[in-house]
């Protein structure tokens, strides 16, 4: 896969997605990386359902790989081209959210701050909600008060 990391830093992404696919398909390479690395080409091809599926195989092969797909999920739902890739990256943060069983608070946070960007208040404020419940938020006053303080925000928005 040297060879398809190379051909995508050198932009040349339909020729790296063939053969990162190939490599998936003959199961040589059909890792979670494998799958992390296709769901970031699909998303740069704006192929943003092939691009989720990726994103749900990395998820099912390496809880681990959850957060930090979400936290880049969430940086580009902040600076989105198109809101295509926009809507793939909230399903991305959606499908982290599932993998966690909601129990990851700071995957909460993000989706309820990206709701609420989006108008969808009850939905937010069940994030926010399901995330101040959780021990790594009770224990940590800053981020307690910050995602308080989000919430908060939901009725003065409406």
């Amino acid at each position: 896969m040297l060879l398809g990391r190379l051909l995508a830093g050198d932009g040349e992404h339909e020729e790296a997605i063939t053969l990162y696919e190939r490599a998936v398909s003959l199961g040589g390479f059909n890792t979670a990386q494998g799958h992390l690395d296709l769901w970031k080409l699909y998303a740069i091809v704006a192929d943003h359902e092939s691009a989720l599926r990726h994103a749900e195989r990395a998820m099912d092969l390496d809880l681990k790989l959850t957060q930090p797909m979400a936290e880049r999920a969430y940086q580009v739902v902040g600076n989105h081209k198109t809101e295509a890739e926009k809507q793939m990256a909230i399903r991305v943060l959606e499908l982290a959210a599932a993998r966690t069983d909601r129990r990851n608070a700071w995957i909460l946070a993000h989706l309820g701050r990206v709701y609420a960007a989006e108008g969808r208040i009850d939905e937010a404020d069940q994030a926010f909600a399901d995330a101040l419940q959780l021990p790594q938020i009770i224990d940590n006053q800053e981020r307690f008060d910050r995602i308080t303080r989000d919430r908060a925000a939901l009725s003065a928005d409406q």
